[in-house]
């Protein structure tokens, strides 16, 4: 089948990512929130964001969402009724239904985008561990109802 828009294969968080800011880029319909907003960001209209957060860019926030002052998100997805606390730096990262990041806590994961000198790169579909055992560097996943603590940093993390 011949597609004739973009698309992109979603096997993994970091071709989430990936395919989230190119999402973002074809919408002509995204409302602007009164915060500084780096594009390509899609907030929904009910989620309540601090005038001095900085979001973006390829942010999608969703429903219910609260940001609070002095937040920066960029390159990640933000679900449902989450809550990112005052300070607090999100990067790369999925943040899951109904979690919380607490305050000035850093919640970061590693790019994983396809070479764009290829003319028809791909998301790699890189192994989630390594021969030793160890989680390979990637997009930081907070699951469903995860808190994170006041002042922690997660890094290249899955955390459920």
């Amino acid at each position: 089948m011949q597609v004739g828009n973009w698309w992109s294969q979603v096997k993994t968080a970091g071709s989430a990512i990936y395919a989230n800011r190119h999402y973002l880029e074809i919408q002509p319909w995204l409302k602007q929130k009164p915060c500084q907003i780096l594009p390509y960001v899609y907030i929904h209209p009910s989620s309540d964001v601090d005038s001095t957060a900085v979001i973006g860019p390829n942010v999608s926030i969703g429903e219910g969402v609260t940001v609070k002052a002095g937040v920066r998100i960029k390159e990640s997805i933000i679900l449902n009724n989450a809550t990112i606390n005052e300070h607090a730096l999100v990067m790369y990262s999925v943040v899951g239904q109904g979690a919380s990041v607490g305050e000035w806590s850093r919640v970061e994961g590693t790019p994983s985008d396809p070479d764009p000198d290829k003319p028809f790169a791909k998301m790699d579909n890189v192994p989630l561990f390594n021969s030793e055992g160890r989680l390979n560097p990637s997009i930081t996943v907070l699951g469903s109802g995860v808190v994170v603590p006041a002042e922690r940093i997660v890094l290249n993390s899955i955390v459920l």
